[in-house]
């Protein structure tokens, strides 16, 4: 509705979205579909086992589908709860729009009739087949997923591991040698200081005494100059 408004109003952009939400739509019912043929109705393999599932996996089922049958009706405006529920501010209700409902329904059996007419009633998939031969580019590049895994494995090997082992070598090489370097500069300058800073009064009354002791030699025995620098009077 959002993307339909923008169209509406000229944007261009609202164009390209609204013929996205077009094709989205039909083909997420034609995939859907062909999910629920070739599950369903396909042709059983006896190597797969198949078999009937436990009822703690059917009743989950059960009820998504009862949510999911019901639970669309709330969003439309003969029923918008939600937007007396969720809001800020007034609620407001957009004007429902008949023809792009009927054009999304007309959508959805479009995709539904495609995938019944590939992968149902053909029971050998020969119409597959030949599509996939005749459409090899496009048919590669849904089958791979446009090989977004390929491309996020070949950026985390190259790029995030290339940038970890830097990382990496910068960590060890130059902060570790930093940090090791600080704490032994204080380590060995500690242990210089801790024969100084006994914390003993004796101890810094004989450093003054001896300090007192040099002052007095330099004095008496030195050169004037040496007098001058220590700013004293011979």
């Amino acid at each position: 509705m959002v993307t339909w408004q923008y169209a509406t109003h000229g944007h261009s952009l609202g164009y390209v979205l609204f013929l996205m939400a077009t094709i989205t739509a039909f083909l997420t019912a034609f995939y859907m579909w062909r999910l629920i043929f070739l599950a369903f109705f396909g042709k059983e393999k006896e190597e797969n086992h198949p078999h009937e599932n436990p009822w703690n996996m059917t009743m989950p089922l059960v009820v998504l589908a009862v949510l999911a049958t019901v639970g669309g009706l709330l969003g439309t405006p003969w029923a918008n709860i939600w937007g007396e529920w969720i809001h800020f501010g007034p609620a407001h209700h957009g004007d429902p729009v008949y023809w792009l409902m009927v054009l999304s329904v007309v959508l959805a059996l479009a995709g539904i009739s495609l995938a019944y007419h590939l992968y149902y009633k053909d029971e050998e998939k020969q119409r597959a087949k030949e599509l996939s031969e005749r459409y090899r580019v496009l048919y590669n590049l849904s089958y791979n997923k446009y090989y977004i895994d390929e491309a996020y494995q070949w950026f985390t090997r190259t790029v995030v591991d290339a940038s970890a082992r830097v990382t990496y070598w910068f960590d060890i090489n130059v902060v570790d040698r930093i940090v090791d370097g600080t704490a032994a500069f204080a380590r060995i300058s500690g242990e210089g200081m801790r024969y100084f800073q006994t914390g003993r009064l004796q101890t810094y009354a004989l450093v003054f005494f001896l300090a007192i002791l040099v002052i007095t030699v330099v004095l008496a025995f030195g050169s004037p100059s040496t007098a001058g620098i220590l700013g004293g009077v011979k």
